[in-house]
């Protein structure tokens, strides 16, 4: 919620950062988050754009604190994240809506793949974090079942 609060100040009226929700659970299929909501109202020379650059790459998926998290990521990770971890952008006149992408389905000729991860934090183990992970991972895997059956992929 820290860091949180510290990028939309770099781009919000002074003093219009609010918490308006803390920690709460959030109940996400087979997996439990805590969750909070910070908003504030954006300076007047900053748009939806500014606002988009500021938060994105989410904590959420990178870790804390953000730029060490992505360092490590770039030095660790052997494969590029494709879409997990960026964002799916709705845009028109009046409106610009950003959604978070944790979970992935991917799919190309030859084959498709899921593909899930943890953000770091000071706490984290890596026995909990692949173990979250996992139970990430066995969340979307059910759907997948259901629509090869459906498909006729399947027997």
């Amino acid at each position: 919620v820290k860091e949180a609060i510290v990028e939309l100040e770099s781009i919000c009226q002074a003093g219009s950062v609010v918490v308006e929700d803390l920690m709460s659970v959030r109940q996400r299929g087979s997996v439990q988050h805590l969750g909070s909501s910070v908003s504030g109202n954006l300076a007047e020379n900053k748009d939806a754009w500014d606002a988009f650059t500021a938060l994105f790459p989410s904590i959420t998926a990178s870790g804390i604190p953000k730029n060490a998290a992505l360092n490590a990521i770039m030095q660790i990770e052997t494969t590029p994240r494709e879409l997990y971890s960026g964002a799916i952008l709705l845009l028109d006149d009046t409106r610009f809506d950003a959604a978070l992408v944790l979970r992935s389905v991917f799919q190309d000729s030859q084959r498709c793949w899921i593909q899930a991860g943890a953000g770091i934090i000071a706490q984290s183990t890596p026995e909990r974090e692949l173990m979250e992970t996992r139970e990430k991972l066995a969340s979307i895997v059910p759907y997948l079942m259901a629509a090869k059956l459906k498909a006729g992929v399947m027997e």
